[in-house]
């Protein structure tokens, strides 16, 4: 078999930007566990690449999917193996966790980590570039979009027996005291609840409103994962919606939040 070894760029053995955890989810429009179904390596523009089939396990941002595939650098066609510096790796039947934004790994092979007893590991030894190695718990770190969503779900439930009706419902993710603003359109004579769940990361919740100069107008802060305020705007308008976990469970990077809008 004949092996060679190709640089693309600086990028690949020498990142010019090492992310760190958050920095990885605040980039990813997808974070899930993964096993490897299969590598297909093919040959295209004179260069070796793979298609990893993926079979999806938890999903903490993003949409849920049960099969994911993407396609990185390296590989092996016949006798010719390529290998890219810096480039992720990945063999039938590993478990993985992956960072992805339109498809494509975050940060190159910083997006890919190795899932053991659930900790997420990278071995910088193994990429063979200047990212650090990086051990963490993987459910103590990672935000859980799906939890926070299933907990508004339970509440926006309850408010339909008190003649609620649901306008709009998302899941996010936020760093502690960050918070996620979403611009709406507000009727005056209309009555609205503004409803929020976080994680089981999140020991502490605040929601608010706020006018399109950036004034808040009215507030509400808890203790525990829930959160509701209701609100009767003065005139029709743009107003500013915002949650914001004022507090979370030491080594979580991100805390899963769902926010929904009521009205009657």
């Amino acid at each position: 078999m004949l092996l060679y070894t190709l640089l693309v760029s600086s990028q690949a053995a020498y990142y010019d930007q090492i992310y760190t955890v958050g920095d990885l989810t605040d980039q990813s429009s997808q974070v899930f566990t993964a096993t490897v179904n299969d590598v297909e390596s093919f040959e295209r523009d004179g260069l070796i690449y793979s298609t990893i089939s993926l079979n999806v396990g938890k999903t903490y941002v993003g949409m849920k999917q049960q099969s994911q595939s993407i396609e990185v650098i390296g590989g092996t066609v016949g006798d010719l193996q390529l290998s890219v510096s810096g480039a992720p790796l990945f063999a039938e039947n590993e478990e993985k966790l992956i960072f992805l934004e339109d498809g494509q790994l975050v940060g190159f092979g910083q997006g890919s980590f190795e899932v053991r007893e659930g900790r997420a590991i990278r071995d910088a030894t193994q990429m063979d570039s200047n990212a650090p190695s990086v051990e963490f718990n993987i459910e103590a770190t990672l935000p859980d979009e799906h939890l926070a969503q299933d907990c508004l779900e339970t509440i926006v439930h309850d408010d339909y027996d008190e003649g609620w009706h649901l306008r709009t419902l998302d899941a996010s993710n936020a760093a502690e005291s960050s918070y996620k603003a979403y611009p709406l359109s507000l009727m005056k004579g209309i009555e609205y609840e503004i409803v929020a769940c976080a994680d089981d990361k999140v020991q502490s919740i605040e929601i608010a409103v706020a006018d399109e100069e950036g004034h808040f107008l009215s507030d509400r802060a808890e203790e525990g994962r829930e959160a509701s305020l209701e609100f009767y705007p003065e005139e029709s308008n743009v107003y500013y919606m915002t949650v914001t976990p004022t507090s979370v469970e030491e080594g979580a990077v991100r805390a899963g939040i769902s926010i929904g809008l009521l009205y009657k």
